[in-house]
């Protein structure tokens, strides 16, 4: 009688099993996976941002702005340390970590996917969104690391937006073109004033100079 009353416990829990087991399923399979690559490089020094990628990646934090549904709860970026010494997916989202006030995770190299794809499969599920920046050419590894079996060509476009959710992968654009635009203007314009600023100090000092001697 008394292995009947357990069996019957223990069938009696098996949809409440089933169903917490199916949500807790759902929720991992629900996580939305972002992909970027790095923004733009110098065309003289590969290892710093050229002012369009300067651009770039202060306009990310525009992107998330407009659209909450892409605000990461952790970023991952490519360590600068893999196969060759490459600093820019990590500079790529720093502004955008500093916005958000989220430390970006630079642990794993450029072919690690299957253990950042891991870590990520294992996240606590209240992590629902996450934002991988990687140089293009692992890109597509990575995504058929986390599921994809025959993702999409990588075109070579800093404005690629990839979103893996549900086993499906949604390929997009980040449409930043009128915002890098005008932060390019900024930019330059904030240079220009620094500079200037920069010639009125040294006048000065000169005249200091000549005038104390």
């Amino acid at each position: 009688m008394k292995f009947l009353r357990n069996n019957n416990n223990l069938i009696f829990n098996i949809p409440l099993i089933s169903f917490i087991f199916t949500i807790i399923f759902e929720k991992a399979l629900s996580r939305k996976i972002i992909l970027i690559q790095n923004a733009e490089p110098d065309q003289h020094d590969s290892n710093i941002l050229s002012l369009t990628g300067e651009a770039r990646s202060i306009c990310l934090n525009e992107l998330i702005q407009n659209d909450e549904s892409l605000r990461p709860q952790i970023i991952y970026a490519q360590n600068p340390n893999g196969d060759v010494y490459t600093p820019l997916p990590l500079k790529t989202v720093n502004y955008l970590a500093s916005q958000l006030n989220i430390k970006i995770i630079d642990t794993f190299k450029e072919r690690q996917q299957a253990k950042l794809a891991s870590t990520i499969e294992n996240l606590p599920d209240d992590i629902e969104t996450v934002l991988l920046c990687w140089n293009r050419y692992q890109i597509e590894l990575l995504v058929k690391t986390l599921g994809i079996d025959n993702p999409p060509t990588w075109n070579d476009g800093y404005d690629n937006l990839w979103i893996v959710e549900n086993d499906n992968l949604k390929d997009t654009t980040q449409n930043l073109g009128s915002c890098i635009e005008r932060v390019k203007a900024d930019l330059i314009s904030g240079t220009s004033t620094l500079s200037l600023k920069t010639f009125h100090i040294m006048i000065f000092v000169f005249f200091l100079f000549l005038f104390l001697n």
